[in-house]
């Protein structure tokens, strides 16, 4: 926010550059804190629950297919 005003208050390019570079090295800054911060949150929902033994698995089952007997008019394309 304050970014607009400090470049108000510059008199040549250096400090133009020096202002830019202070932009950036906050931004940068402000990001890794973030990323930290969520990283830190993202570690409970990583790590197995205590409820879980390590040799448990979740598999998802799907019941066998069935044949069908043909139908009627099934029969009647193949006469055909």
């Amino acid at each position: 926010m304050e970014f607009p005003s400090r470049l108000g208050q510059c008199r040549n390019p250096q400090d133009l550059v020096e202002e830019q570079m202070r932009y950036w090295r906050t931004a940068y800054e402000q990001y890794s804190e973030t990323v930290e911060r969520m990283a830190e949150l993202m570690v409970p929902v990583g790590a197995p629950s205590d409820e879980t033994s390590k040799d448990e698995h979740d598999y998802i089952t799907f019941p066998e297919a069935q044949e069908r007997a043909p139908t009627r008019r099934a029969r009647e394309r193949k006469v055909a």
